[in-house]
């Protein structure tokens, strides 16, 4: 049975989909099967796919916005881990989202607007009952406010902040022009651990809660 990690946000510009590419890439390099169903009706993911000039790093598939569970029974023979690249609005597939993942993360930008703005995420969470965690991305390197912002979501929230981060960070906009990823530049060491820190980190809040 194949794990779904759904990311899902209400806001456009969170690294939705920058966070999802580079999961599902980080842990492909593990040795799992890897496979990422494109919700979004602005289709990034497979957007992204389309440029890399093999044909793709990692499967990507559209999803039916209306069955998403049956667009995920589907790949399910082909993934071991499969990632849910949500849409960048609430309405009811964010639900079904919810319901049809493992486990979910949240991406969040260090901004009050942006951690105020989620929760009706929150609520189809605590209404499926599936575990999730807010994840902090687009941090800008040097300031206090990623720090503020966490604390403010697990606070209001009642749910975990993973330590891990994802900064503002040229290499993975560059990756993604070209159909790859931070894990496949030849340099970009700093955006390369925050990845590998946030597998890391969701392996061990796996374990723990799913």
């Amino acid at each position: 049975m194949s794990l779904a990690i759904g990311i899902v946000s209400p806001k456009g510009g969170s690294g939705k989909t920058t966070t999802a590419v580079h999961l599902a890439r980080s842990i492909q390099k593990t040795g799992d099967r890897v496979a990422i169903l494109d919700t979004d009706t602005q289709g990034s993911s497979l957007a992204w796919q389309s440029k890399h000039k093999d044909g793709g790093l990692v499967p990507v598939h559209p999803a039916n916005t209306d069955d998403v569970a049956g667009a995920l029974s589907r790949v399910q023979d082909s993934a071991d881990v499969i990632v849910i690249d949500g849409a960048a609005k609430i309405e009811a597939r964010t639900g079904r989202i919810v319901d049809v993942s493992d486990v979910v993360l949240i991406p969040v930008q260090p901004t009050p607007l942006d951690s105020w703005g989620v929760e009706g995420v929150v609520e189809a969470v605590r209404q499926s009952g599936t575990p999730a965690a807010f994840l902090i991305t687009q941090q800008k390197p040097r300031t206090n406010l990623a720090k503020e912002v966490a604390q403010g979501l697990a606070e209001t929230y009642e749910l975990p902040v993973l330590d891990s981060r994802i900064a503002h960070r040229v290499a993975y906009a560059e990756a993604l022009f070209d159909g790859r990823t931070a894990l496949d530049l030849p340099n970009a060491t700093k955006a390369k651990q925050e990845i590998r820190a946030l597998t890391t980190e969701l392996q061990q809040f796996i374990r723990e809660y799913v």
